[in-house]
């Protein structure tokens, strides 16, 4: 009889072992990717917040223009003179970025004497947003996404 100690090959023992061995290594992989605060999740949160914050830019550039242009007394080509034109104004800029402005009203430009009242609903990417700003109280944008 031959003896067994002379055959060459692997252990039942150091087979299972590695299998167990690669099998936490692909559920940690997997978690790592997969999860909340995986890589895809870490991705989908970092467009959110870009998608976000490119919303709430156009739009404060869009009153910062309107007030700017209104400001501008000696221009020739000066296109904001009341809160109607404001209006239109800021709508044309956020056309022009791709937002839908649905019912985003600016209350107030300069006609009392006391600043920008701007309120209503704006949708980006399928994504509603809820747009609040007044510069006679100091508040910045508030900038809501639905459902949050």
């Amino acid at each position: 009889m031959r003896n067994l100690k002379e055959q060459k090959g692997i252990t039942l023992v150091a087979l299972v072992v590695t299998i167990i061995v690669l099998l936490i290594l692909a559920g940690v992989t997997i978690l790592y990717i997969l999860g909340d605060d995986g890589i895809f999740g870490t991705a989908q949160r970092a467009g959110t917040e870009t998608d976000d914050a490119f919303v709430k830019e156009v739009l404060m550039t869009a009153v910062l223009q309107a007030q700017t242009d209104y400001f501008d007394m000696g221009s020739a080509d000066r296109t904001v003179t009341n809160k109607a034109t404001a209006q239109t104004y800021v709508q044309n800029q956020l056309t022009a970025a791709g937002i839908t402005s649905t019912e985003l009203v600016v209350e107030n430009f300069y006609e009392t004497g006391a600043g920008v009242k701007l309120s209503g609903n704006v949708e980006y990417k399928d994504v509603s947003y809820t747009v609040s700003y007044d510069s006679t109280s100091g508040v910045a944008f508030t900038l809501t996404r639905a459902g949050a």
